[in-house]
């Protein structure tokens, strides 16, 4: 059971990344870049982090907090308040330096001075000091799933794989055991961009489980990314009332790759 000054504290909390997240919900989708061997050799020294099956590192004398958020029937029942994001910022300092997620975060509306990109939840700075923009730039590469649960592993492209418009690649992935066998739909979407119809690369439907697909990627691209490569399909399931439909998705995400 939390004490007064403890849930006090959690609530000044609360509050204070309320008003950061309200400042920051709409920031603005930037492009990525592509790791250099440089960027490589900087990130391999950093601190290592799993966040529920998202893995990402971030630099030595920096920190991360969790982003608490509690409802009101959270507070009247006395139940704690949930996770529902976190801030990397450097010890000593303010959160929020780079933040992932939060109450409402999303990189759908435009804020100029912000930079967002939407890899697996918003990811996000809006902090104007010039030190912390490269350590964004330099923190993006460093993000990989190793979710143990999905029913989909993606095996190309690699983490930070580099793509080249107008070549052909085979895009590859492993089925769960127990997976039931569906065709499955295959997606490819620019996480720099916060409208999905632009975002879209690739988008096929119905395609044979033969967790290989050859993909000639489109000589048009000219955004670096990073891309996110999704493999899926539903089961359609009866559900009440008879008149909504309903369905098990059955899914699996890619690390982030780039195509330049």
């Amino acid at each position: 059971m939390l004490g007064t000054k403890s849930l006090l504290a959690i609530l000044v909390a609360v509050s204070f990344l309320g008003v950061v997240l309200d400042r920051r919900a709409g920031a603005q989708a930037r492009e990525g870049k592509a790791p250099t061997a440089a960027d490589r050799r900087e990130t391999a020294g950093w601190l290592r982090y799993d966040y529920g099956g998202t893995v990402f590192r971030y630099p030595p004398g920096w920190k991360i907090a969790p982003i608490l958020w509690q409802s009101a029937a959270q507070e009247e029942s006395g139940e704690g308040p949930d996770e529902i994001g976190l801030t990397i910022s450097p010890e000593g300092g303010p959160p929020g330096a780079i933040t992932i997620g939060g109450r409402g975060a999303s990189c759908t509306h435009e804020q100029a001075d912000c930079k967002c990109l939407g890899i697996y939840d918003a990811v996000y700075t809006c902090d104007q000091d010039p030190q912390t923009r490269p350590i964004y730039d330099l923190f993006i590469t460093t993000i990989r799933t190793e979710y143990q649960q999905s029913d989909f592993t993606v095996a190309f492209p690699a983490a930070q794989a580099t793509l080249r418009p107008n070549r052909r690649y085979t895009l590859r992935w492993r089925t769960k055991a127990g997976t039931p066998h569906y065709n499955v739909d295959i997606s490819v979407h620019d996480t720099s961009k916060p409208d999905w119809r632009q975002a879209m690369v690739l988008d096929v439907k119905d395609v044979p489980n033969t967790g290989r697909y050859d993909w000639l990627v489109p000589a048009s691209i000219t955004s670096p990314g990073p891309y996110l490569l999704e493999i899926s399909f539903v089961v359609p399931q009866k559900v009440k009332p008879p008149a909504l439909s309903g369905g098990r998705i059955y899914s699996g995400t890619s690390s982030p790759f780039y195509i330049q």
